[in-house]
């Protein structure tokens, strides 16, 4: 919705602050003029943690009517359109003592950093 100059986005992120940088990016504005707002929607499970394409098209469909939109995509739009994590083999071993107190952690989980594969951070 825009109001007083300002873009405000209701979007389902973990990531406000790079979607607030995007938006304003893509909109050529200031993020001080970008307000994101992140109603609790659950779990992520690696799609919310990038800038969305919802979030950037809602905001350009906002500014282009002049009044709020909501931009709602089917199930298949959204496995389709959406960024997830790329799978990953994790590798555990751990010990416990005789009284089951844990001992030894180690853990191995080759991946790369959410920020350098969407490129938000870079």
């Amino acid at each position: 919705m825009v109001e007083k100059g300002q873009v405000i986005v209701w979007t389902s992120t973990q990531s406000p602050f790079p979607d607030q940088q995007m938006v304003a990016r893509a909109l050529k504005i200031s993020p001080e003029k970008v307000r994101i707002i992140t109603p609790y929607v659950g779990g992520g499970f690696g799609g919310k943690s990038a800038v969305t394409q919802q979030t950037l098209e809602a905001a350009r469909l906002t500014k282009m009517a002049g009044r709020p939109v909501q931009v709602a995509w089917s199930r298949a739009e959204e496995f389709f359109y959406d960024g997830f994590r790329p799978a990953s083999v994790v590798r555990i071993k751990s010990g416990i003592d005789a009284s089951g107190k844990m001992t030894f952690w180690d853990m191995r989980s080759p991946k790369t950093s959410v920020s350098a594969t969407v490129g938000y951070l870079t």
